[in-house]
């Protein structure tokens, strides 16, 4: 009896991996344990499968993330029971948020073993239900379960990943003891082939708008002069031409995020690449007003540009993602689209009249020049290593062929300010779904192989600190990433919110400087390391880092970094002070009556 369960163990799992191949996955995450070893070894003898092995089963979740984001590919991952398949729910989270399609194949124990105390067990029949597409728990293998139920049951949950809203899908799959046989599973009687039937193949469509809805949504943009157009995160794969044709026909500005295509892109006619510190400095008057939004994508990075949405209240707010999934935090939306971005933009631009001159983007673009001066003059005047001047010096380094990954908190705030690409570059990537410091060097290693290019990953001391168990794989598998540490011993974010003035618990419950010497964490995973001393040497840093892993670390001065921007504000309201209508340092932007 035990002799079988061994053979349909290893024909249940051979039968899995085999579908999942045959389906297009050819990337397996694995950390090692003992329940889930028919899995395992029939990945290992899979000719078609590529495997990374991690030890800690969260940066497992968050490599197969960066992997499956940074290349358009599926990966499956794979661990035991237990607390193996709760360590999976930061990166299960943050997939669902960012419609990031994950297999979850985690082992379990037989009924007979749940509900009893049985070492290592616990309920994961729905642990991950909220952030999950699919779900099903995949009993033990026997001659009873008929192999295309295997077959469907997999094409299925694939079905549902690939389905817009995308997302992570799991298949909990019992197995009995013990897990494998030494007899040639291909001379046994229980099973006469392990190959799937191929009876299910699932093909997504787009969805499409009707002549007459085109139509419609062209009449409501022509309508006002006054709009914006802000391009979120989107699909990286079409050419962003189209993108201009619609901002010059509208006589809009583009209002790029960070981890929009536009980002990876020299600024080109339009684009307002210093919209977020215009906001930041400018103070508009009463008469200023948006009265429409056309927005592709997911949300976006900029707090001020939300800020001053809900203050202006546009009268026509036109939001464009591929999914269903809520993406307005302010509830100003008056339009909801779900169709392919791209494909709208290129009908748009068919229908579209067309306006010859509008002062409207003229000013735009004049505030962008200025503002792009005065952030020359200003940082050739202050030379000190800050957030904000790295990333302004970084925009001028060798950055083609290239990927680039921002860690949250800090980092991604200040890039979306001052990292303004003079060359292509690219893509940008971010764990946006959630924007949890959790996990990011693993995604940043998971980007790298996706993308199948080098990539470097700027993150914050804490960002580093947290996900450290990953540079054990960095070096060992030769990843070629370089990492950028910017420390400012804690979290420098919260020196520029509010709590900073409470100071008898800013430093303990919010900064929490932990004095640690990151240079001895390179040393003990063995990885190349530098210190950054100057704004110079970071170009040259940039310019050496080849395919080889690397760590640079800049140590800045949180308050330093605060007073340089402060300073920086300031200079760009005296600036910007020149445009007519819209600046006054008189008069603050008020709500239209």
């Amino acid at each position: 009896m035990k002799k079988n369960r061994a053979l349909f163990n290893e024909a249940r799992a051979k039968q899995m991996i085999e579908t999942l191949v045959y389906q297009g996955i050819r990337y397996f995450c694995i950390a090692p344990g003992s329940r889930s070893t028919p899995l395992t070894l029939a990945v290992s003898e899979h000719p078609l499968a590529k495997t990374f092995v991690h030890f800690d089963e969260r940066g497992l979740g968050f490599h197969a993330l960066g992997y499956v984001k940074g290349g358009n590919h599926l990966a499956a991952i794979i661990v035991t029971s237990g607390t193996a398949v709760g360590n999976l729910l930061p990166a299960v989270m943050e997939a669902s948020q960012d419609h990031i399609p994950l297999v979850l194949l985690t082992a379990d124990r037989p009924p007979e073993l749940r509900q009893c105390g049985a070492n290592q067990t616990c309920d994961q029949i729905k642990i991950f239900q909220n952030y999950i597409r699919f779900q099903v728990d995949v009993p033990c293998p026997s001659s009873e379960t008929k192999a295309p139920f295997i077959d469907t049951t997999i094409a299925t949950a694939l079905s549902y990943a690939l389905s817009h809203p995308k997302g992570p899908v799991h298949l909990n799959c019992m197995f009995q003891e013990p897990f494998f046989s030494d007899l040639p599973i291909e001379t046994s009687p229980l099973f006469t082939s392990t190959s799937p039937s191929f009876s299910y193949e699932f093909t997504p469509g787009d969805k499409n708008l009707s002549l007459h809805q085109i139509e419609s949504l062209v009449d409501d943009l022509s309508r006002y002069e006054k709009g914006i157009i802000i391009v979120g995160a989107m699909p990286h794969h079409f050419s962003i031409d189209a993108l201009f044709a619609l901002s010059r026909l509208l006589q809009w500005p583009l209002f790029p995020d960070i981890l929009s295509p536009l980002s990876s892109y020299k600024e080109t006619e339009g684009m307002i690449s210093y919209f977020d510190l215009i906001l930041k400095a400018g103070s508009f008057n009463e008469d200023f007003t948006i009265d429409a939004i056309l927005q592709f994508g997911n949300r976006f990075v900029s707090k001020k540009l939300l800020e001053l949405l809900e203050i202006v209240k546009p009268k026509s707010y036109t939001l464009v993602t591929e999914h269903h999934v809520g993406v307005d935090p302010t509830h100003l939306t008056t339009h909801r689209i779900v169709t392919n971005p791209w494909k709208l933009i290129q009908e748009l631009i068919a229908y579209l009249p067309g306006r010859s001159f509008s002062s409207w983007l003229d000013a735009w673009k004049e505030m962008n020049r200025l503002t792009a001066t005065a952030l020359t003059s200003f940082f050739q005047e202050y030379k000190s290593l800050t957030e904000a001047s790295f990333f302004y010096t970084l925009s001028s380094s060798s950055l083609e062929g290239r990927a680039l990954f921002l860690g949250n908190s800090l980092p991604i705030r200040c890039a979306d300010m001052f990292f303004k690409t003079h060359k292509k570059l690219g893509p940008i990537f971010g764990n946006r779904g959630l924007s949890g410091i959790d996990g990011n060097i693993s995604t940043a290693m998971g980007l790298s192989r996706g993308a199948q290019k080098p990539l470097i990953a700027v993150l914050g001391d804490l960002t580093f600190l947290h996900d450290l168990t990953a540079l054990a794989q960095i070096k060992k598998e030769n990843f070629s990433v370089l990492l950028i540490i910017l420390n400012n011993d804690g979290g420098g974010i919260f020196s520029f919110l509010p709590i900073e003035k409470k100071k008898k618990a800013f430093s303990r419950f919010f900064s929490t400087p932990h004095g640690l010497d990151l240079k001895k964490s390179a040393s003990f995973f063995k990885l190349n390391y530098q210190l950054i001393e100057t704004l110079d040497e970071i170009e040259t840093a940039i310019d050496a880092f080849n395919v080889k892993p690397k760590m640079i670390e800049i140590k800045i001065k949180q308050q330093e970094s605060v007073i340089l921007q402060k300073k920086l504000i300031s200079h760009l309201k005296e600036v910007l002070a020149s445009i007519p209508f819209f600046i006054s340092e008189r008069s603050n932007l008020k709500s239209p009556k």
